[in-house]
């Protein structure tokens, strides 16, 4: 499961993926993606819309 969290930067919108499981209580999960809106529509059950990643973050090794 993912919270999703779109934003607008320089007239471009952009999607934030990130996971809803945080161990040990950290901030921001496991794991994030950011997509880049590239057209089509995602409402309700129509998911025709393309995304573009960007870019992907992956947390190794953190001593908490």
């Amino acid at each position: 499961m993912w919270v999703l969290s779109p934003f607008i930067y320089r007239k471009v919108c952009y999607l934030l993926m990130q996971s809803v499981y945080e161990p040990d209580g950290a901030k921001g999960g496991d794991a994030m993606v950011i997509s880049k809106y590239r057209g089509g529509r995602f409402v309700n059950q129509d998911t025709t819309g393309t995304m573009e990643d960007i870019c992907y973050f992956k947390r190794f090794g953190v001593n908490r």
